[in-house]
């Protein structure tokens, strides 16, 4: 049997703990989180903000820190159904989703680097 000890880098509290999206309007739902290669994380969420599911994210230093703007960034700029993430073992991760605004179902991959501005594409 593998024994794995690990110990936070950022508080659990409510009080004091990293609010990753404060953003007030629609809805947060299907979080994912992968890590990155330099000790910190990524998180990920479909938003309703836009008034259509759409994904943003929010990457989180190995200290707990924002390192994107407040609220998060979008991430696609379509409507999406299902997605999916993972590490690609660059300091970024790749995305994977079903595009809903078609009649048929068309999957799209693209990476996400340390620049959430740049990941727009197919």
């Amino acid at each position: 049997m593998l024994t794995i000890t690990a110990t936070a880098q950022w508080s659990w509290r409510p009080d004091s703990a990293t609010l990753v999206c404060g953003a007030m309007f629609g809805g947060k739902d299907y979080p994912m989180i992968v890590c990155d290669s330099s000790g910190g994380a990524i998180i990920s969420w479909l938003d309703t903000r836009m008034s259509y599911s759409t994904f943003f994210g929010q990457r989180l230093s190995s200290g707990g820190f924002l390192q994107w703007q407040t609220d998060g960034v979008e991430l696609s700029d379509t409507a999406i159904q299902q997605y999916f993430i993972i590490n690609d073992g660059s300091n970024g991760l790749y995305l994977i989703w079903d595009d809903s605004q078609l009649s048929r179902s068309i999957e799209h991959t693209f990476n996400i680097s340390t620049a959430p501005e740049q990941c727009f594409g197919e």
